[in-house]
């Protein structure tokens, strides 16, 4: 296992207590760092078991890397996608995003509305951690491209207007974060 520096212990320790101010009394955040919500509220404090496991993305210059994978939490059958990183390289990056996600004024009650609704978070070994979401539909999704019907376009439309609406800006949009579902049903932003 590899462990981070002093310093870089302090001010994970010092991330991890500001997500336990987001959850009083309702979660250990120095065991869970997360607490599902909605649909997947059963998946707290419960452990992902995962079956097979597919790399879909690794943009060069981005910290993390992104699988999807199959598996069952609390009996439960679940396809996500799991966002890694080496918390010990870039655990700011992981951290950030894991508080907008949580926090109730922020990104919390508009997952799976225009973000991926978030499952859970793992430990892994050697200082890696992962957030992992639903995917933006069951069956069949896709990024962004140039090709998109008009349909799917305004769904993104509708995706950003929605976060605008809340205060929150996209600090890198590309087609890359940009998911869309089969059926027009939504379209997701990722990577906040």
């Amino acid at each position: 296992m590899v462990l981070p520096a002093p310093d870089l212990e302090n001010e994970i320790s010092n991330s991890v207590d500001k997500l336990q101010k987001l959850y009083p009394g309702e979660l250990d955040a120095k065991k869970h760092l997360y607490l599902p919500h909605g649909k997947y509220a059963f998946a707290a404090k419960h452990t992902f078991h995962g079956k097979n496991k597919k790399q879909i993305g690794h943009l060069s210059g981005h910290a993390y890397r992104i699988n999807i994978r199959s598996g069952v939490i609390a009996g439960h059958n679940v396809t996500c996608l799991w966002k890694t990183w080496d918390v010990s390289k870039s655990w700011r990056e992981f951290f950030q995003e894991l508080y907008f996600y949580s926090h109730p004024q922020l990104l919390r009650w508009l997952q799976g509305i225009v973000v991926p609704h978030v499952i859970g978070v793992h430990d892994g070994s050697n200082g890696q951690k992962s957030i992992f979401m639903e995917p933006p539909h069951h069956i069949s999704w896709h990024t962004a491209h140039l090709g998109l019907s008009i349909g799917e376009k305004q769904a993104v439309i509708r995706a950003y207007e929605t976060l605008h609406a809340h205060g929150i800006l996209h600090n890198n949009i590309g087609a890359h974060n940009i998911c869309i579902g089969q059926g027009l049903a939504q379209a997701h932003a990722k990577d906040l």
